[in-house]
């Protein structure tokens, strides 16, 4: 050991008057701290480095995007000017090459670029001509930033717009067939006569949208919101007259919604939401209304042939010269406690009913009394 005593590490002994005088040894702690300074240094030295060289990539990355829109609008700029793209007729090379174009560059550029890829299309008149010569099927418009943008009578059938913010957008009469919307931010935007049938717009924001006389047969709503109180009190979902036939609204919540007139045949309404919603004269023919809240709707004239209203609730709504609306059979699949509550509530509703109105409840009298005795006997 005495070699390593020029290293400070084990105990060191001379001879000083008028005794010896001894260094002690060094300890683990005294080693540590002779290391820690350096060892910081190189980690911020590091971390510099990477953070450069991160920065350095992003504004790389930046570049190239920024080069390839330039590139893409002078590209089809010349389509346009020299090749009459806007003339051309459907299956002609110069649409495809115009298409491949869009396609290509919406799959490399982040959401505010592709925002400006569909704003240059819209503008340009290819997205809105009765035969469009770019067609987005299949294109890449994740999360694009379109919020406000004016996109009437566009041509988006078929795109992927999932995640995309489009809050106050214009997009009356615009084409969304078969588009992917899921988890799309559409709150406050006007859809008056827009296309969304078969669209998956599960999931997705509908806050204050305008949906009025939009066509949605076939799309998947389910988890959608149409209604905040908490955000926009005062906004109201209006789907007035709409085509919603076959839709998947599962869980949708559509409090205080306009749906006077809609079409809701074969749709999927379990567990939804519709407390003091307006479903004046809607067809809900063979709709599954199951676990469905209707609590204080307006449902007077609704056609419910053969609707399945299992553990719905009715408390409130205004049902008078509702259709096909089996009473006996809903108040009977209630449990006692909720029959005994639903007959409470509704009891001057039922008590105005002649006959003949009980009779288009699929109700008698007696059978109205023996309905009344039972709950209240429990």
């Amino acid at each position: 050991m005495g070699r390593l005593h020029w290293t400070g590490i084990t105990a060191r002994r001379w001879k000083m008057a008028p005794g010896w005088e001894t260094q002690p040894p060094k300890t683990f702690w005294d080693l540590l701290q002779l290391l820690i300074v350096p060892s910081i240094l190189i980690g911020a030295l590091a971390f510099w480095n990477h953070s450069e060289t991160a920065r350095g990539n992003h504004r790389a990355d930046q570049q190239r995007q920024d080069m390839a829109i330039s590139v893409y609008i002078d590209k089809m700029s010349n389509l346009i000017l020299h090749e009459r793209l806007l003339r051309s007729k459907p299956g002609a090379a110069v649409r495809v090459v115009a298409r491949t174009a869009t396609l290509a560059t919406l799959r490399a550029v982040d959401r505010d670029r592709k925002a400006a890829v569909l704003h240059f299309l819209y503008d340009t008149g290819l997205l809105r001509l009765p035969s469009p010569p770019v067609l987005l099927k299949g294109a890449d418009l994740t999360r694009a930033r379109l919020e406000e943008e004016k996109l009437g009578d566009a041509r988006l059938e078929g795109s992927d717009l999932s995640f995309a913010k489009l809050g106050g957008a214009y997009l009356a009469r615009t084409n969304f067939k078969n588009a992917d919307l899921e988890k799309a931010d559409l709150g406050d935007a006007d859809l008056r006569n827009a296309h969304l049938e078969d669209a998956d717009l599960s999931g997705a924001f509908l806050d204050g949208a305008n949906l009025q006389d939009a066509h949605v047969e076939g799309a998947r709503l389910a988890g959608a919101t149409f209604l905040s109180s908490h955000v926009r009190p005062y906004n109201k979902a209006d789907l007035y007259r709409s085509g919603l036939t076959n839709v998947d609204l599962r869980s949708a919540h559509l409090d205080d919604a306009n749906l006077t007139g809609a079409t809701l045949v074969d749709a999927d309404l379990r567990d939804a939401t519709f407390i003091r919603a307006n479903l004046h004269s809607a067809i809900l023919r063979g709709a599954d209304l199951r676990g469905a809240d209707l609590s204080s709707a307006d449902l007077r004239e609704a056609d419910f042939d053969h609707a399945n209203l299992d553990k719905a609730t009715l408390a409130g709504a205004k049902l008078r010269d509702a259709t096909n609306l089996d009473l006996g059979r809903y108040i009977t699949g209630l449990s006692l406690h909720d029959q005994k509550d639903f007959l409470a509530a509704e009891k001057d509703f039922l008590d105005k009913l002649t006959s003949d109105d009980l009779a288009d409840f699929r109700l008698t009298p007696e059978k109205l009394a023996e309905l009344r005795k039972h709950a209240n006997a429990t």
